[in-house]
């Protein structure tokens, strides 16, 4: 799992991708899909810790570090500014915009978006 990026741009994309495939791999299967709400646990755990600081992707330096890196997914790499500026961690102040932003990706939109890759692989494979 080391080499694997989360964050709350490349999120959207892995749910949505990874509910597709749980659908396609439960037409011949139908227990596996099962599997949806541990995939969403998973990429919902890997997010918090790194939201938290708990966990920093390797290999980008500053840029990986864990809070910094959901906000930013590392853009900086490819020559862009940082959309978000960060002085300390979003989540160092409860009540902040980012914060209460983050909160409501991680319990109202990531759900969302893996129900969305979930009607998208039925209306593929069904």
């Amino acid at each position: 799992m080391k080499d694997q990026f989360y964050s709350f741009i490349l999120d959207p994309f892995l749910l949505i991708s990874g509910g597709i495939f749980i659908i396609w791999l439960s037409r011949k299967n139908p227990w596996l899909i099962l599997i949806l709400p541990l995939f969403l646990a998973l990429v919902l755990s890997i997010g918090l810790l790194l939201y938290f600081d708990l966990l920093s992707v390797p290999g980008l330096g500053d840029y990986g570090k864990g809070n910094h890196f959901m906000w930013n997914s590392g853009i900086e790499l490819f020559g862009f500014k940082s959309p978000v500026l960060l002085s300390q961690p979003s989540y160092f102040h409860f009540f902040s915009v980012l914060n209460l932003s983050a909160l409501a990706i991680f319990v109202f939109l990531y759900p969302i978006f893996l129900l969305v890759g979930i009607k998208i692989g039925q209306k593929i494979f069904n």
